[in-house]
């Protein structure tokens, strides 16, 4: 508002009705225009100064007043950004894995062999048990399921290619180690709670024991070094 009325009000009027009685051959033209020009810009400049000192005054006396509440409201923001820098940047995770056993599986496999070849493909390999380790079907002549290397499922079975050929899918018991793995489930707890864990801690510390920054570094590139060499409790740095 105040550029439309310096631009059309203040400028371009009076420098019309100036600029007509200047081409009229009317001297005091350009001398009135200016005379206007800086007489109202003068005016402006010193009524607009003192009106935004004094409402940059009052402002400030607010903020004194609620200096209480302002301060509780950058601590607030504060918070946050301590907490979400710790979601974004801390990379803590822990490494540890608890050993639980082994699991067994059939994985499947795929050979191409001449028609009279696929009844050696049957049952390969069977345990003391009668359990089928490598092959088609089990005891009971049913055939075997499983997964194929990508992980989708997989039936034990033989497709005739029609040239004396055919293609058998045939199951090999795989045994693998199963372990627990700790940081799956902190995360599925709470995600990021190994950060969470060592920022608070370096609070307590700093808000209890009186802990300087300089103590928290030490203490954290401590934690850091031990967890990651010896004790093996966050990624390995030694490659």
């Amino acid at each position: 508002m105040h550029n439309l009325f310096w631009s059309f009000c203040l400028t371009r009027a009076p420098a019309g009705i100036c600029s007509n009685m200047a081409t009229s051959g009317n001297v005091f033209g350009p001398i009135l225009f200016l005379i206007i020009f800086n007489l109202v810009q003068f005016a402006l400049r010193f009524g607009l100064m003192n009106w935004s000192y004094k409402m940059g005054m009052s402002a400030l006396d607010s903020l004194m007043a609620n200096m209480q509440a302002f301060t509780r409201a950058a601590s607030i923001l504060g918070v946050f950004v301590v907490g979400c820098l710790t979601v974004t940047m801390g990379g803590t995770q822990i490494n540890a894995v608890i050993p639980n056993g082994t699991t067994q599986a059939y994985v499947a496999h795929t050979a191409t062999v001449a028609n009279d070849e696929v009844a050696n493909f049957e049952v390969i390999k069977t345990n003391d048990r009668g359990v089928t380790l490598s092959g088609m079907n089990d005891k009971d002549g049913n055939p075997l399921s499983g997964t194929d290397a990508n992980g989708n499922p997989a039936t034990a079975g033989a497709v005739d290619l029609g040239n004396g050929m055919s293609e058998v899918t045939y199951m090999e018991m795989v045994e693998s180690s199963v372990n627990i793995d700790i940081a799956n489930i902190l995360d599925s707890i709470c995600p990021k709670l190994a950060p969470m864990a060592i920022v608070m801690l370096l609070y307590y510390l700093f808000s209890k024991k009186n802990f300087t920054p300089m103590k928290g570094i030490v203490l954290v590139l401590i934690i850091g070094i031990l967890g990651a060499g010896p004790f093996g409790l966050w990624p390995s740095i030694w490659g």
